[in-house]
C-alpha cells in the first residue's frame, strides 16, 4: 500500500464532511463571528479566531480564509502581550500551513510556540502538543534530526506525567520517522508497537486504529503482505465494533490498494475496492467513490481493459471536477493521458495532458500564494514584536518616573534635616537617568540600524525570490502554449512520431521547471541539464534553425554537482542569445557553444553565439534585455552574500579586426569563498 496514503488516511477520516455536517459548520462559523463581535476581551477573541480558522479549514474551497483567521488570532495575541495565547495562536497557524504542505513554515511556527512556553511553569499539555507538532512537520519535510529531537521532548514530558495519549502520539511519530530511515526500520517497528500497547492500555480506539495502519504500512514496505493484512483485518474488526461505516470503507479501500500494489491477486483487489465503493455509496460520500473509481481504473488498466478503465476514470474525473478535488483531478487525468497515448488517441491524450498540467500549475500557484502570505506575515510579526519591545521600555521608563515622583512627595513630608539628603538622592537619580537615556538612545540607534539592515535584506531576498517565482510562472504557460501549438500542427500533418517525441521533451522540461520551485540554489550540473532541455525545445520550435554544443574542459558532469548556482541563472543569457542574437541573423550557420572550463577550484561557463551582437538591436529589445540583466545582477549579488560560492560575470561583444560584429560571449565564473585562517 502506498505509504503516504496510509499516513493521511486517518486525517481524511477526521476532515471528511457530509452535506449535513457542512451546513452545520456554516452555522457554527456565523455563530463564532457573532461571538467575536460581542466580546472585547482579547483572550476570548484569540480563542474564537482559532476556532473560526479550524472551522474554515474543514470546508472545501475555503481559499486562505483559515490562514487569515489564524493570522488575526496571532496579531491579537501578540499585541495583548500574553505569551500563552500567542504561543497557541502560532501553533494553530503552523497546523494550517502544515495541512497546506508548507512544512518548513510550519516547523518554524511550532518551534517558536514551544520556545515561548517552555520556560513557563505548568502548561504541560501545550508543551507536549507543540513539541509533537514540530516533530510531525519536520518529519513531513524529511528533517529527521529535528523530528527525533522534538518527539523525544514530547515523549519525555508525557512519560514524566504518565500522559498515555501523548506517549502514544510521540511513540507513533518516532515510529514514522525511523521507518523512513533504511537502517532504522526495526527501531521504527518497536516504537509503533509501544504506541499500540499504550493506546490499548488507554482504550484509545482511534489511536489503536491509527497504529494498526502504521504497522501494516511497515510490513507492506517489507513486502510481508500477509502480516500487513493481519493488522488491516484487525482494523476492520475494530471499525465494526465502533460501528464506524466510513472507517470500514476506508479499510476496504486500503485492502484493495494493498493487493493492487502486490499485483499477485488482482481479483481480491477488485473485490475489496468494490466493497469500499458500495460502503461509500451507502453513506453518499461522492469524494471517496471518485477515489475508489481511480483505484479501480488503475486495476483495469493493469488487466489490460483500457475501455472499462477509461469509463471508471472518466466517471471519477467528473465527480472530482464537480467537488473541485484538485489532487484527484491531477491523478486521474494523468492516468487517462497514459491510456489514450498508449491507444494512439493523440488528441484525447493531449487534452488530458493539458488538464493535468493546468491543475498541477493551479496547485503550485496556490502553494506559492501561501508562501508569499507567510513571508509577509513573518515580516509583520517581527515588526510588531519590535514595536511591543519598544513600548514596554517606554512603559518601564514612565513607571520609573512615576515612582520617583511618589518618593519625592513622600520625602517632602519628612523633617527638614532630610532635605539635603533628598536633594542629593534626586541629583543621583536624575544623573543616572540622564546616563540611562544616553545609553538607551545609543543602544536604540544601534538596534534600529541593525533592524533596518535586516529588514532591507529580508525585503531584497523576498523581492528576488518573487522575481524567480514570477519568471517560472511566466515561462511555463508561454512554452506550454507555443509548444502545444507546434505539437498540434505536427499531429495535423500526420507526423505523430515527431509530435510524441516533442511532447516527451516538453513534459521533461516542465518537470524540471517544477523541481526548481521554492529553492534558492541548486547544483551547476542540474542548471546545465535544464539549459540543455530549454535549448532542445527552442531548437525544435525553430525547426533546427540553429545548432548548440556543450564542451566540458578539465571537468565532468559529476564534478559540477559540487558547485551551487541560483536556478534559471543561465536561461536568460541563452534566451537573449537565441532571440536577440541568432534569430535576427541572416547567417547560414547559426550556433551557440556553451563551454564549461575548470581551473583549479573555479569553474568558468562561457556562452558564445555568432549572432548579430548587442549593438545593432532595436531599442525595445535592449530595454527588455537590460531589465532582465538587472534582475540577474541582483540575484547574483544576493547569492554571493548568502552562499559559500561567489559568482562573477561579464559580457564581451566579439568583433574582428575591422570592427565587424561576430556575436556575443557571456562569461560566468563560480569560485568558492576564500577564508583566511
Amino acid at each position: 500500500m502506498n505509504n503516504h496514503y496510509k499516513s493521511i488516511i486517518y486525517l481524511i477520516f477526521l476532515f471528511t464532511l457530509s452535506p449535513g455536517i457542512l451546513l452545520s459548520q456554516n452555522r457554527k462559523i456565523e455563530s463564532i463571528k457573532q461571538e467575536i463581535k460581542n466580546t472585547k476581551v482579547d483572550s476570548i477573541k484569540v480563542n474564537l479566531y482559532i476556532k473560526l480558522a479550524r472551522e474554515y479549514h474543514r470546508i472545501d474551497n475555503h481559499g486562505t480564509k483559515d490562514i487569515d483567521a489564524s493570522n488575526t488570532a496571532v496579531d491579537i495575541a501578540l499585541k495583548s502581550g500574553d505569551s500563552i495565547y500567542y504561543a497557541r495562536a502560532l501553533n494553530t497557524l503552523g497546523l494550517l500551513y502544515r495541512y497546506h504542505r508548507h512544512y518548513d513554515i510550519a516547523v518554524s511556527l511550532h518551534q517558536k510556540a514551544y520556545n515561548l512556553i517552555e520556560p513557563i511553569d505548568g502548561y504541560i499539555i501545550d508543551k507536549m502538543i507543540f513539541s509533537n507538532n514540530v516533530g510531525v512537520a519536520a518529519r513531513y519535510m524529511s528533517s529527521y534530526e529535528i523530528a527525533v529531537k522534538y518527539y523525544h521532548i514530547a515523549l519525555k514530558i508525557a512519560e514524566e506525567h504518565n500522559n498515555l495519549l501523548n506517549i502514544e502520539i510521540a511513540s507513533n511519530g518516532l515510529g514514522n520517522v525511523y521507518m523512513n530511515i533504511p537502517e532504522q526500520v526495526e527501531r521504527g517497528e518497536l516504537y509503533f508497537e509501544q504506541a499500540l500497547r499504550t493506546a490499548e492500555k488507554a482504550n484509545n480506539k482511534r489511536g489503536i486504529s491509527m497504529n494498526y495502519l502504521s504497522l501494516s504500512s511497515i510490513y507492506d514496505n517489507k513486502e510481508d503482505y500477509t502480516k500487513s493484512r493481519e493488522y488491516l483485518s484487525k482494523l476492520i474488526e475494530l471499525n465494526e465494533e465502533m460501528k464506524d461505516t466510513f472507517g470500514i470503507g476506508l479499510a476496504y479501500k486500503a485492502f484493495g490498494s494493498s493487493y493492487l500494489e502486490e499485483e499477485k491477486n488482482l481479483n481480491l483487489a477488485k473485490k475489496y475496492l468494490l466493497n469500499a465503493k458500495d460502503v461509500f455509496h451507502s453513506i453518499k460520500n461522492e469524494n471517496e467513490v471518485a477515489s475508489v473509481n481511480y483505484y479501480l481504473g488503475k486495476l483495469y488498466y493493469k488487466y489490460g481493459d483500457d475501455y472499462y478503465a477509461s469509463e471508471l476514470l472518466s466517471d471519477g474525473l467528473e465527480t472530482a471536477k464537480r467537488l473541485n478535488q484538485k489532487n484527484l483531478i491531477v491523478a486521474i487525468s494523468h492516468l487517462l493521458f497514459k491510456i489514450k497515448n498508449k491507444n494512439k488517441a493523440y488528441n484525447e491524450a493531449l487534452n488530458y495532458h493539458i488538464l493535468w498540467r493546468d491543475y498541477q500549475d493551479s496547485l503550485n500557484l496556490n502553494e506559492q500564494k501561501l508562501q508569499v502570505l507567510a513571508l509577509n506575515k513573518q515580516y509583520d510579526l517581527e515588526k510588531i514584536e519590535s514595536e511591543i519591545i519598544a513600548l514596554k521600555k517606554e512603559q518601564e521608563i514612565q513607571s520609573f518616573l512615576l515612582a520617583s515622583e511618589k518618593n519625592k512627595l513622600k520625602n517632602r513630608s519628612t523633617i527638614l534635616i532630610l532635605i539635603a539628603a533628598l536633594f542629593a538622592t534626586l541629583f543621583i537619580i536624575f544623573f543616572q537617568k540622564s546616563q540611562n537615556r544616553k545609553f538607551v538612545k545609543e543602544n536604540t540607534e544601534i538596534q534600529s540600524q541593525l533592524q533596518a539592515e535586516r529588514i532591507a535584506q529580508t525585503y531584497e531576498r523576498s523581492l528576488l525570490e518573487a522575481e524567480v517565482i514570477a519568471t517560472q510562472m511566466k515561462i511555463n504557460p508561454h512554452f506550454l502554449f507555443n509548444s502545444l501549438n507546434s505539437i498540434k500542427l505536427l499531429i495535423q500533418q500526420n507526423e505523430n512520431s515527431k509530435a510524441i517525441n516533442y511532447l516527451v521533451h516538453l513534459a521533461r522540461f516542465n518537470r524540471a521547471l517544477l523541481d526548481l520551485e521554492n529553492i534558492s540554489s541548486h547544483s551547476l550540473a542540474n542548471e546545465l541539464y535544464f539549459a540543455k532541455l530549454y535549448l532542445e525545445l527552442e531548437n525544435r520550435r525553430f525547426r533546427n534553425d540553429f545548432s548548440y554544443y556543450f564542451n566540458y574542459i578539465n571537468t565532468s558532469k559529476e564534478e559540477l554537482k559540487q558547485y551551487n548556482i541560483p536556478p534559471l541563472l543561465l536561461q536568460p543569457y541563452i534566451e537573449n542569445a537565441i532571440w536577440h542574437g541568432l534569430m535576427p541573423s541572416t547567417k547560414e550557420h547559426k550556433e551557440i557553444i556553451i563551454s564549461i572550463i575548470k581551473n583549479n577550484q573555479s569553474v568558468k561557463i562561457e556562452i558564445n553565439d555568432n549572432g548579430i551582437g548587442r549593438q545593432v538591436k532595436p531599442l525595445n529589445s535592449r530595454l527588455h534585455v537590460g531589465r532582465g540583466m538587472d534582475i540577474t545582477k541582483q540575484r547574483i549579488r544576493l547569492f554571493n552574500k548568502t552562499n559559500d560560492f561567489v559568482i562573477k560575470f561579464k559580457i564581451i561583444d566579439k568583433t574582428n579586426g575591422e570592427g565587424e560584429t561576430l556575436g556575443t560571449c557571456v562569461i560566468l565564473e563560480i569560485s568558492p569563498i576564500q577564508v583566511n585562517v
